[in-house]
């Protein structure tokens, strides 16, 4: 093979004759659009979230209300009976339960006597 068949695109000095064209990419603007993206979507899903939680709980207070929780009506009740009523506890020794009213009456009474300052 002779040296003239062979041809190059490179220039006396071995630059690039060749015109290029730049491929117009911007990875600057690329970074923030996926960025954004990305925040976008976790804001969407937040969002959501939130939504679907709201009305999670809007259909739990409306059960509740339809139903009425009947074994929270009667716990809450029989609780309500036993604070504010007396009764015995242990009759052998002594021991009576009294209503939460009275027993806080008679802790601040008893207190009181201990710092010298009943009335």
């Amino acid at each position: 093979m002779s040296d003239d068949l062979i041809t190059s695109d490179r220039g006396p000095g071995g630059e690039n004759d060749a015109e290029v064209e730049p491929e117009g990419l911007n990875a600057g603007a690329i970074g923030i659009i996926v960025v954004g993206g990305l925040a976008f979507i976790i804001a969407a899903m937040f969002v959501v979230v939130e939504i679907t939680g709201l009305v999670f709980h809007d259909a739990i207070i409306e059960s509740t209300t339809i139903t009425g929780y009947p074994t929270l009506q009667e716990t809450r009740a029989r609780a309500d009976e036993i604070l504010s009523s007396y009764a015995p506890i242990d009759r052998d020794a002594g021991i009576y339960r009294i209503p939460i009213d009275r027993a806080m009456e008679l802790v601040v009474e008893e207190a009181q006597r201990q710092q010298g300052g009943g009335n």
